[in-house]
């Protein structure tokens, strides 16, 4: 005959293990402006806009590269600043929801908001994009042609 109590401790062991192996039951869905480990990423060039050859950025007196990520779920606004000699960038993580970006390339200075700065040339991008999955998004390759 078996034994009722070996039976439970059996039972109750293995309805327990999940929980203290510490596996978490975690939801799959994903609501906006909640916290994911998404990023957009790029790269870019600086160019002469009448002879099309590649500039240094520094050269012509920009320092950085500004990429601005308006959740338009939220209203939350990302940006991130890149050396504009590194030609590539992943920004920091943004929350769920639907983007407008918009990538300048710009002379910051001292300023480290880098809001309210000269532009020698950017671009807002016409898509929006849907960001609800962690991982990287890929903006593209940008060309900043300046005179």
């Amino acid at each position: 005959m078996r034994d009722p109590i070996k039976l439970f401790i059996v039972a109750a062991s293995l309805a327990l293990a999940p929980a203290m192996s510490g596996c978490v039951v975690v939801s799959d869905t994903v609501a906006v402006g909640d916290p994911i480990d998404a990023h957009f990423s790029l790269t870019w060039v600086t160019a002469d806009a009448v002879s099309g050859d590649v500039l240094e950025c520094h050269s012509i007196g920009a320092d950085s590269v500004r990429v601005t990520a308006t959740n338009l779920d939220t209203g939350d606004a990302f940006v991130d600043l890149f050396d504009c000699g590194a030609l590539k960038g992943s920004t920091d993580a943004v929350t769920a929801g639907d983007y407008s970006v918009s990538v300048d390339l710009v002379r910051c200075g001292s300023d480290p908001t880098c809001l309210s700065v000269p532009v020698f040339a950017g671009t807002d991008l016409p898509e929006t994009f849907s960001v609800f999955t962690a991982g990287e998004l890929d903006l593209g390759h940008f060309e900043f042609n300046v005179n």
